[in-house]
């Protein structure tokens, strides 16, 4: 496990960010956890990667926005893999906007999000806005 996180709001929401990347997820305050094969499938499909290990990605955060109009919505940060979130408390998870999966971190990105993400925050008034 790389990085755990709770959530205030449902009460019992418990995150875990894993390397080889994955996220696991209990609604239970950790007495049982559930993780979304996606999240596995994107990993291993896309060949995300440490730059010091050849494990496949860790999960390094998560953040939470407390407020907006996607309140409760929750973005994970991977190395090397972007960002991904979900809006139903864990159980599905999609790649953010701008975030493509892919870990080359030698292209031209344009406007794209950096795939090597470390760390991640919610703009503490919009649900939309983050720092990475």
């Amino acid at each position: 496990m790389r990085w755990l996180a709770a959530a205030s709001t449902p009460n019992g929401l418990v995150l875990a960010g894993t390397e080889p990347a994955g996220v696991f997820v209990s609604t239970d305050a950790g007495r049982s956890w559930n993780f979304d094969p996606w999240v596995l499938k994107l990993r291993d499909t896309n060949g995300w990667f440490l730059p010091y290990s050849p494990r496949a990605g860790c999960v390094r955060g998560f953040a939470v926005a407390e407020s907006g109009p996607n309140k409760g919505r929750i973005y994970a940060a991977v190395e090397v893999g972007g960002v991904l979130i979900t809006d139903d408390n864990g159980r599905s998870w999609r790649l953010a906007a701008g975030s493509d999966g892919k870990p080359d971190m030698n292209r031209d990105l344009g406007k794209m999000v950096h795939p090597d993400v470390h760390s991640i925050t919610v703009h503490p008034y919009s649900s939309d806005i983050v720092s990475i």
